[in-house]
Formats: C-alpha cells, structure tokens, sequence
C-alpha cells in the first residue's frame, strides 16, 4: 500500500474500495482540489462501512481543507457529510448546525443539493431540525 494511503477496508462496496488510494494520490501529488474531494469521498465511505469516528474525521479534514481553498461547494459536501454523521451518532443539534451550514452555502451556489438537504426532512423533522425551508 502506497504511503499516505488510508484505504477503506476491501468489503466495502465497489468503487468506495478505491477512495483511499484516491485521497493517497491526490495528496501526493499536491492537488489540494482533489484531495478535499477525495476526502469527501473517503468519509462518505467510511460513513458507509459503519466507522462513523473515521468518516467524521475525514469530513472534518475535508472541511478544513476547502475553508483554506475557499471551495464553497466542498464546504457544503463537507458539512453534509459531518451532519450525517452527528446524526448518526445521536449528535442532534450539531447535525443541525452541519446542515444548515451546508443549506446556507448550497443556497448561495444556487445548487440542486440546497433542495436536496431541504427535502432530506419532513416539515415536522425541518422545523425540529431547524432547517430553513
């Protein structure tokens, strides 16, 4: 396995296998761009293996990465990917936070995701949420 390559373990499924070595290249070779995309990918990933505590780790770095890059949109991913998470692992009101964060920043792209997070609720689960529709 190539140094700095964090690869997801090989049952995952299909192309989630080759996230790792995607990050792995893209940090190498020093395209900042990709690497806050293949983080994303990685943590989506992990996300959906069950390794709820790596895949945080990786949207957070993501996040961190695309506020130095000034990449909205990889902001926006970033923190959708951190609010599953915190959801996932009973962190209400910091999903909360995460989404409207990425509801915010999906929004000023004018996007089809800022719709997307927006339907992920029912008007009940929005309001409770705090999610502007």
């Amino acid at each position: 396995m190539p140094a700095g390559c964090a690869c997801v373990p090989a049952a995952a499924p299909g192309r989630w296998s080759t996230s790792g070595r995607h990050w792995g290249l893209a940090r190498r070779s020093g395209y900042s761009s990709r690497e806050v995309s293949a983080l994303n990918w990685l943590g989506d990933a992990l996300r959906a293996t069950g390794d709820l505590p790596a895949a945080g780790t990786r949207h957070d770095a993501a996040l961190r990465l695309a506020g130095e890059l000034a990449n909205v949109d990889q902001q926006a991913r970033a923190l959708d990917g951190l609010a599953h998470v915190q959801q996932e692992t009973g962190q209400r009101d910091l999903a909360r936070q995460s989404w409207q964060a990425a509801l915010t920043r999906y929004a000023e792209l004018g996007v089809p995701e800022a719709d997307e997070v927006r339907r992920r609720f029912a008007p009940e689960e929005s309001a409770t949420l705090g999610i502007a529709r």
